[in-house]
């Protein structure tokens, strides 16, 4: 749609000739359906992908009714089997002006009608504003102006020969808004005016050239008909007010990068506006300019549902053998982190002559080891996940190749005797250097976990030093406090470090426990993925369920929902808690609490902040905790003091997403002496007992996971029910695992959706349940 007046026609003088037809549920008008003729394809058009404006030439002398919907997304195509007779959703084929491609990049399409009369059938069915049938009222928002255009066939039209740019980021603006379609490109390809605007704009204002396309790029998707030139001159920066800030692709500061991030649909290949986002260890290594995020979405950028065999080969050839073509330079899929994958959303880099994506995961670590497919991607994934540098790179000392005297503390009680005798055998045969690790800065070292009853107590919890802890925090722009818990990624080590109480400010070293070690890696650069502060809790729809078949009422949560809505007790975290880790170009997970009224309306209660909060878990190293007994002491903030509390009492302590009662343990809040000074913000718990408390909340660890713990006084468990057991399934292991077997898994986890799918099927069964959900443990028995 060039503008009100004039549709270009792309289909090369070939008009394609078709029925439509209006899906309804009930009065509703869902979508339509055009069947193409002379071919086994039909189109399928949600109503809400169609703009509010129709456009309708009625012309003269009975001649055919013209109505044009303008699209907000690329249409469905589907092919009709007749084998089988059912239609199987296809993708584009990518081959230029074939008919997927055309109607690919089409934001507009044109219906003909002829007779006229049925054009007036077709529009009464729609949901249009103001329209009444049979005193029923439809609900759309779809409003008909009528309008004479014209309609010129593209294949008769001159084009000039669009100019490259030379800046980078200049180049990636231009082919974003390419990326939309026709709608840009008939505009700009027709105008040599337009062309030669865009050249001033980025010789003259080349730090504003990209904001100034992504003007252009959202104006465009909100209205087809816009002409371009105006555009340009309402959105050409003012030179006289840009300052001087050069913004690249490579870093904006130590904490940030700016990323290209690409939608791919089964139609098309979407560019977007460049995010300023935080950095991983994937992109500090290689450089941001040869990566890009992909999403894989519907084409309104919903998530997908399903995947046909069509669509699935698409993403497949985008993925592994074809790449994303951008910028001149073709991407591919290299990895994803665990919560990237659970949002479709995975990395591409751009090889150099004589690179395969092997040779690319190689310089992460070394994964040949790795006989799991699932474990491959997960840990090659540990690379790719959200974090921030320290620049501290650590010297790691094998405990093989040198003695290490350390002093005899519980703090660093790692080894048994059997084993300190077992070490000093094997270096009887050697000639080791002896290394005190208190007397070298920013050592990194190996200690064994505590483990008991066949289970691992410190399961990913190392410990760090004070002093180092302070040198991190002062890295990550943390002036005013020491967290007591770091999540970190470092060489092939995933989990958390939290401050040695054996420590002091004077000492910089790393303990790493056994059980971080995922991969080798030579990369002991430290980097940051969070760390323990005051994080808010609410209460979702499991938690409460859950609670309520524990015993607590109805009435509790509505009095809970009704004390959160006076603001007052509600914190501000703009003035408390909000940090450079909390900024909106972090996770969500912290940014829903800022709206105490809509996490309401999508049943998430907020809890009050002296009560309840969302905490990392750590391993009590001192030995002080019993089973059943865990410490917590609490930021109180205001803006005249900061105040730590230690809890004492009862705790309800669990993690999302919990499914089963026996998930929410109930435990003794203790007073240790000896954690106050360094343990802060986070839940510790026993090293000691029958089983770890987090392997008693649905299998959880110590790695990272962050507990949902309360201590209030209004929700409580009086039988606590037993936790289930959670063994680990049995891998399944492959002599080589190929690249092909990587793509091969992401797309398998896209289809179905097996987070949700999980959480939706345990509702329902819950809800039909007398016993809620304590039935779960009579359907795991048998």
């Amino acid at each position: 749609m060039y503008s009100t007046k004039l549709f270009y026609d792309h289909t090369r003088a070939f008009r394609y000739t078709g029925v439509v037809k209006v899906w309804m549920q009930g009065y509703r008008a869902v979508s339509l359906i055009i069947k193409v003729r002379s071919s086994n394809k039909q189109i399928t058009i949600p109503i809400r992908y169609i703009q509010k404006t129709l456009l309708v030439n009625t012309g003269h002398d009975n001649q055919p009714i013209q109505i044009i919907l303008m699209l907000n997304s690329a249409v469905k195509i589907e092919e009709n089997d007749s084998d089988n007779n059912r239609c199987t959703r296809i993708g584009n084929d990518d081959i230029p002006n074939s008919f997927t491609d055309i109607v690919s990049k089409s934001n507009a399409l044109l219906l003909q009608f002829d007779p006229p009369v049925n054009a007036w059938s077709f529009l009464l069915s729609l949901p249009i504003v103001g329209h009444t049938d049979n005193n029923k009222r439809q609900d759309g928002n779809l409003q008909i102006n009528f309008a004479s255009f014209t309609i010129e066939n593209w294949s008769n039209v001159k084009i000039t020969v669009q100019p490259r740019f030379n800046s980078f980021k200049s180049q990636y603006s231009i082919e974003m808004l390419h990326s939309l379609g026709y709608v840009f490109t008939d505009k700009y390809l027709t105008s040599l005016n337009a062309q030669q605007s865009f050249i001033k704009i980025e010789r003259d204002s080349m730090n504003e050239f990209h904001n100034f396309c992504s003007h252009l790029y959202k104006a465009l998707k909100e209205n087809h008909c816009l002409c371009l030139d105006d555009l340009i001159r309402r959105n050409t920066p003012n030179t006289n007010k840009i300052n001087d800030t050069f913004i690249d692709m490579i870093s904006a500061d130590n904490l940030y990068v700016f990323i290209r991030d690409i939608t791919l649909t089964p139609m098309r290949v979407i560019f977007n506006p460049i995010s300023r986002e935080r950095s991983n260890r994937a992109l500090c290594q290689r450089g941001a300019e040869n990566y890009i995020r992909v999403y894989i979405r519907e084409e309104n950028d919903e998530t997908l549902n399903t995947l046909s065999a069509n669509i699935r080969s698409r993403f497949k050839r985008k993925m592994l053998t074809d790449g994303i073509m951008c910028m001149n330079r073709v991407y591919y899929c290299v990895g994803a982190s665990t919560s990237q994958m659970k949002n479709f959303s995975y990395w591409f880099t751009a090889l150099h002559d004589g690179e395969t994506i092997e040779r690319v995961r190689a310089q992460f670590g070394d994964f040949t080891k790795i006989q799991n497919l699932a474990t491959y991607v997960a840990r090659v994934g540990l690379y790719f996940s959200a974090s921030t540098s320290t620049g501290i790179r650590l010297n790691y000392i094998d405990p093989s190749t040198v003695v290490l005297n350390i002093p005899e503390t519980v703090a660093s009680a790692s080894l048994s005797l059997f084993n300190k005798w077992r070490t000093q055998a094997q270096l009887w045969f050697k000639r080791p250097t002896n290394i005190c690790v208190f007397q070298q800065k920013h050592t990194a070292f190996l200690i064994r976990d505590i483990k008991e009853n066949g289970y691992c107590f410190t399961d990913g919890c190392g410990l760090i030093s004070l002093g180092l802890a302070q040198e991190v925090a002062e890295k990550i722009g943390l002036s005013s406090d020491i967290p007591s818990v770091f999540q970190i990624r470092m060489a092939g080590c995933k989990g958390v470090l939290m401050i040695d109480p054996e420590s002091s400010d004077k000492d910089y070293y790393v303990k790493i426990r056994e059980s971080m070690v995922k991969f080798p890696s030579d990369d002991w650069t430290l980097n940051i993925c969070d760390y323990s502060r005051p994080m808010p809790l609410s209460l979702n729809n499991q938690i409460i369920r859950l609670l309520s078949d524990l015993g607590n009422k109805f009435a509790v949560f509505e009095s809970l929902q009704n004390r959160m809505l006076k603001p007052a007790v509600w914190h501000s975290p703009e003035d408390t808690y909000l940090n450079v880790f909390d900024s909106e170009l972090i996770n969500e997970q912290q940014s829903r609490y800022l709206n105490v009224r809509e996490n309401l309306l999508r049943n998430k209660i907020p809890l009050p902040i002296n009560e309840a909060r969302n905490m990392f878990g750590v391993a009590d190293v001192t030995g002080k905790l019993e089973y059943g007994q865990c410490f917590i002491q609490y930021q109180m903030k205001t803006k005249e003091k900061t105040t730590y509390k230690v809890v004492k009492g009862t705790v309800l302590v669990t993690k999302n997403p919990c499914l089963y009662p026996g998930d929410i343990r109930k435990l003794q809040a203790v007073d240790v002496p000896v954690l106050r000074h360094c343990m802060r913000d986070c839940i510790v718990f026993p090293t000691t007992g029958i089983r770890p408390h987090s392997d008693e909340i649905s299998g959880s660890d110590l790695d990272g996971d962050q507990y949902w713990v309360y201590w209030g006084n209004d929700l409580k468990i009086d039988k606590p029910v037993d936790p289930l057991s959670h063994s680990s399934a049995t891998k399944l292991a492959v002599s080589k695992i190929t690249n092909e077997m990587v793509i091969d898994y992401f797309l398998d986890t896209i289809e179905p959706n097996c987070y949700s799918l999980i959480a939706d099927v345990h509702t329902v069964v819950a809800d039909k349940e007398k016993g809620e959900t304590i039935f779960d443990l009579n359907m795991i028995n048998h």
